[in-house]
């Protein structure tokens, strides 16, 4: 048994199993499930063997808590089904990390070229879906008449570019180790395939690129100072702490450049609907779900409904994320699992430049600056997209990591044995948990008072999301009648006021609370006080200029409503919507305050 689980087709083999399950989740969903438990096999062979289940990595208990918060997320989703799917789609993609870190040298050429391969199926994948509407190119038109017709969504452009960035760079190996081998009919073949291959891939890569062709520059210039730096400042491979700080000061630099600039880019034919929409103002907006859910967060695959229901207050999806990797897994599994995701990749680039400047040995050297630019690479498109926690992506969403950890743990000379983690990562597992804990007590404050505070409105949020959100997208507002539902909530939020009276999120849920009971002067009360708390929270600014209007006071609900692009159309709706609620007073208010928001309304 031993010499089986120690086989480097045995590690293989893992991998193989965790790919079928990945593909399970895309092609056959209702069988992934089925896959998951099979790519759990290896495990127990290892178990058998005597071995450890898995390969030990710098980030064990990292990625333990990280899936702690993953499963409490799905505890506190609104959609439980669409969250369990997430939940799995986690789990595979914690298998797929683990399966990567045990494999041993001799599969990084066959891992190279899967890499490759995957790259190639996304090209494939993108060129079958894209809409090349209205481009009048011959070339182009005939692929539109004569490419196979298939009810694939298209990909995200970002997302697109993205993954095929960080494949392609994995697959750097292979192509380096190509132009080794001995000219024959194998190799003639593989360079045909590299050459069809490669062309696709940059040609789609052209095509999707949407952000930052200023940043792919820059980033580009700096990985070579980076590179120039490592192999020509002999003191820092004695001081071997001084490369990383680099690399991190560079990173900085580049994230910097982000949201002065192409961060803060309109989002193109959306621009103008619920303000800018540009990456900065959605970012400034979703921030706020950090201080609703800073504890169990908002749940997986919560983000599309709360930020409608409590940012810009519409029944209806608008975005489906954040357009940040690392603040989407912060909202949806809390702030504990945010920073664990964040320290982690920050950890794994500490560890790959630490061995870049370290080893001695060319190849790893080699492997690890792959790693480093493949996870630099997927840092800087996390604050641009989402493509590695949204939907069937986020069973990729450990691979970058998997792969770096192959030239970061210690390997035996033969390569075909399971190694054993170092004894310095034991201290770096600590850190990994330490960290996060530290952070949570920053944010909820030293005073037990408005901890205890921010633990209730947390739940009384929770709570309210999972009874106004159990049917989103419903598609219409909601009436008096949910208020009945709103009953535990609205008492947990109440508890939150007895130990701190300007909680943010609990007057601000409550004031919602009181607006579908239509009492408007209660919900004044507490959204007055929500408003001081956070004056730029979106939600908050349109929920108290709407009960400025039903109670008549149009001077305030005009200085509120000036910020709120979409209240002068929604104020006409409020016109009719009123009347069939019977309430003729309040949609003669709206018709009011419309010719104030809009002069040239008659």
């Amino acid at each position: 048994m031993r010499s089986l689980v120690n086989n480097r087709w045995f590690a293989l083999t893992d991998l193989l199993l965790v790919i079928m399950n990945a593909a399970a989740w895309v092609l056959i969903p209702r069988l992934g499930i089925w896959f998951c438990l099979i790519a759990f096999l290896p495990w127990i062979l290892r178990f058998l063997a005597g071995h450890f289940p898995f390969q030990r990595t710098p980030f064990d208990w990292a990625i333990v808590i990280f899936l702690a918060t993953a499963w409490i997320g799905y505890w506190a989703a609104y959609d439980k089904s669409a969250a369990g799917t997430k939940f799995l789609l986690i789990v595979s993609a914690i298998l797929l990390y683990y399966a990567l870190s045990a494999q041993p040298k001799q599969n990084l050429g066959t891992l190279s070229f899967l890499s490759f391969c995957f790259a190639s199926a996304i090209a494939i994948y993108f060129f079958l879906t894209y809409d090349f509407g209205g481009n009048q190119n011959n070339a182009v038109i005939w692929w539109m008449m004569h490419k196979p017709k298939v009810d694939w969504p298209a990909l995200n452009h970002g997302n697109t570019s993205g993954l095929l960035l960080i494949s392609s760079i994995f697959a750097l190996h292979w192509l380096w180790g190509l132009r080794k081998k001995s000219v024959g009919a194998v190799s003639i073949l593989l360079r045909v395939l590299l050459f069809l291959g490669g062309g696709l891939i940059s040609l789609t890569f052209l095509l999707a690129i949407s952000h930052g062709i200023e940043l792919i520059a820059l980033g580009a210039v700096g990985f070579w100072i980076l590179w120039k730096v490592s192999t020509s400042a002999r003191f820092i491979a004695e001081r071997n702490y001084i490369f990383p700080i680099v690399v991190l000061v560079y990173l900085t630099v580049l994230i910097v450049f982000v949201y002065l600039g192409p961060a803060r880019v309109p989002e193109g034919s959306v621009s103008d609907a619920y303000g800018s929409n540009s990456r900065a103002q959605l970012l400034e907006q979703s921030v706020y779900f950090l201080v609703d859910y800073p504890i169990t967060g908002a749940g997986l695959n919560s983000f599309p409904g709360s930020y409608s229901q409590y940012i810009l207050l519409i029944p209806y999806p608008y975005f489906s994320n954040s357009h940040n990797l690392f603040l989407d897994v912060a909202i949806e599994q809390g702030l504990v699992g945010g920073v664990i995701f964040l320290v982690v990749y920050l950890g794994a680039i500490w560890l790959v430049s630490q061995r870049i400047v370290a080893t001695a040995s060319n190849e790893i050297r080699t492997i690890n600056w792959f790693s480093l630019l493949a996870l630099l690479v997927m840092m800087i498109y996390g604050l641009f997209y989402n493509n590695l926690y949204s939907g069937n992506g986020t069973v990729l969403l450990f691979f970058p990591l998997g792969m770096a950890m192959m030239g970061v743990v210690n390997r035996n000379q033969s390569g075909d044995e399971v190694v054993q983690l170092p004894v310095e990562f034991p201290r770096l597992n600590m850190a990994m948990i330490t960290l996060p804990v530290l952070a949570l007590i920053l944010m909820l404050g030293v005073n037990i008072n408005t901890v205890i505070s921010r633990w209730y409105a947390n739940l009384g949020a929770v709570q309210m999301s999972q009874a106004e959100l159990k049917n989103f997208p419903a598609n219409q507002w909601a009436t008096s009648d949910m208020v009945h539902e709103l009953k535990p909530a609205e008492s947990t939020l109440q508890d939150a006021l007895q130990y701190n009276p300007r909680n943010q999120t609990a007057n601000y849920r409550l004031g919602l609370i009181s607006m579908l009971r239509q009492d408007f002067r209660t919900a004044i009360a507490n959204l007055e006080t929500a408003h001081r708390e956070a004056p730029n929270h979106r939600g908050i600014i349109k929920s108290l200029g709407y009960c400025y209007v039903w109670l008549g006071d149009m001077d305030n609900a005009q200085t509120l409503l000036d910020q709120i692009p979409e209240a002068q159309k929604e104020m006409k709706v409020y016109i009719w919507w009123w009347e069939t609620q019977g309430r003729s007073d309040l949609s003669e208010k709206a018709s009011i305050v419309i010719s104030q928001l809009d002069p040239s309304s008659p």
